[in-house]
């Protein structure tokens, strides 16, 4: 019977890279057929050895198996393994100090527009977006808040020391806080 052939499954970031090697599996008689099994698929012959890349995002699971057979028709134990692709990156929402600028009611240096920042965020799309001290005004019209990048609300504030943050209605939820400066 031939020794089992090695398998590799190594993960790239958002593929998998999937590896085998059956040049060590003869066992007095030479190998005639190897084949792999890809995520549990069907057996496909194969070259001695190899590779192939599979997966096309973040939390994906792939597997090989490989076996080899030998002149006499006697197969190989079958070797196996698996590797996970990445998670996605950290979403990050953070309160920033957008344009400056002076409002009748708003006089002081620090007076300047609310800013949302967001990286990786995971639904892109229209929202609107309110200022938050301990009461929300602001957010009257949706504007569009991209996956990667930064929106300055139709809000304003300048008092410095105090801590607002911005508030995403559709979604109940709030960027971090940031300490007015």
């Amino acid at each position: 019977m031939p020794f089992a052939p090695t398998a590799k499954a190594q993960n790239l970031g958002t593929q998998v890279k999937l590896s085998w090697d059956a040049s060590g599996s003869d066992n007095g008689r030479p190998i005639s057929v190897v084949q792999i099994s890809v995520d549990d698929g069907a057996w496909t012959n194969v070259g001695m050895s190899g590779s192939r890349t599979v997966g096309d995002g973040y939390k994906q699971t792939h597997s090989i198996k490989v076996r080899a057979q030998d002149s006499e028709g006697q197969w190989s134990p079958v070797a196996s393994d698996s590797a996970r692709t990445n998670d996605p990156p950290a979403e990050v929402l953070r309160t920033e100090k957008g344009a400056s600028g002076s409002w009748p009611d708003c006089g002081s240096s620090s007076c300047a527009r609310v800013r949302l920042t967001v990286s990786n965020f995971a639904n892109p799309g229209s929202y609107h977006l309110a200022c938050d001290d301990g009461g929300r005004w602001g957010g009257s019209q949706a504007q569009h808040v991209p996956a990667n990048g930064s929106v300055d609300l139709n809000c304003y504030y300048g008092y410095p020391g105090n801590t607002v943050r911005v508030y995403i209605k559709e979604l109940d939820r709030y960027a971090t806080a940031l300490v007015w400066y």
